[in-house]
């Protein structure tokens, strides 16, 4: 975005604001790929639930449910540990529920979009130049797939 911006013209700060959208709507976007992955229907979503767990892939809901684990008391390493099939996956379900990983997960992808498009505010064009943006930005946001 940062190039594109600055090879058509674009001033250094717009081109800066561009940048940081891009960067917030893409972590949004990354949080929400894996929120899917756990919780996803796999008609809509095209791949495997639980297949980030499965191959215990250090996502977000990942590297959180093993620090609230720590702080509560739960041996994490014995749900990662365990063979890979469906019930490795209920059971991270059910941990991230229990340590309310899921609704933390909700919460990032929210802030992280919100910032993007605060980010997006921060340009100097007129909105109907940003409007696109901010269509696949909601877009990619309501996504549930």
């Amino acid at each position: 975005m940062k190039i594109g911006a600055l090879v058509g013209g674009a001033s250094k700060e717009d081109a800066a604001a561009l940048y940081e959208f891009a960067l917030l709507l893409g972590t949004s976007f990354q949080i929400k790929d894996d929120y899917l992955d756990v919780y996803g229907d796999p008609e809509k979503f095209g791949k495997q639930v639980g297949g980030d767990i499965l191959s215990n892939k250090k996502t977000l809901l990942w590297i959180e449910a093993a620090k609230r684990a720590a702080q509560e008391g739960v041996d994490f390493n014995a749900f990662a540990q365990m063979p890979g099939d469906e019930a490795k996956v209920q059971a991270f379900q059910n941990l991230y529920k229990d340590l309310a990983v899921d609704a933390f997960a909700k919460s990032e992808i929210d802030r992280y979009y919100h910032l993007a498009l605060e980010a997006l505010d921060q340009v100097s064009l007129g909105a109907e130049k940003v409007a696109p943006l901010k269509e696949f930005a909601a877009w990619l946001y309501g996504r549930e797939s």
